[in-house]
């Protein structure tokens, strides 16, 4: 692990409530709940979840897995697109028609060297 990736964790704990912070220090809950909590952008919702991950013991997949859940229910982020990027272009180089991958812009068209 690299040292920015450790930095960018501890900065990540930091970020997170006071309430959640406390339960870290005491073991109540790790660093890897935090780390799934996080994904929660409410701070309200992160923290009545890690009070509950907390209080009922829950272990890092438990913590997943009501994460998810209210991920699924809050929906897909407003503030992003799932097909188009800034510029209007297809995403991760896939066809919207076909779902096949698009050619590469740096990519040649095949020809027949045979008989050249």
């Amino acid at each position: 692990m690299s040292s920015g990736t450790s930095v960018r964790r501890i900065i990540d704990l930091l970020d997170q409530s006071e309430a959640s912070r406390d339960d870290l220090s005491r073991d109540r809950i790790g660093e890897r709940h935090v780390q799934s909590l996080s994904r929660i952008k409410d701070l309200n919702a992160r923290v009545k979840l890690a009070k509950r991950a907390a209080e009922e013991g829950w272990t890092v997949k438990m913590t997943e897995d009501r994460v998810a859940k209210v991920l699924a229910k809050a929906g897909p982020d407003p503030g992003k697109s799932r097909s188009k990027d800034a510029r209007g272009s297809t995403l991760r180089g896939i066809e919207p028609r076909t779902g096949r991958a698009a050619p590469s812009p740096r990519s040649k068209p095949r020809t027949n060297r045979v008989g050249q």
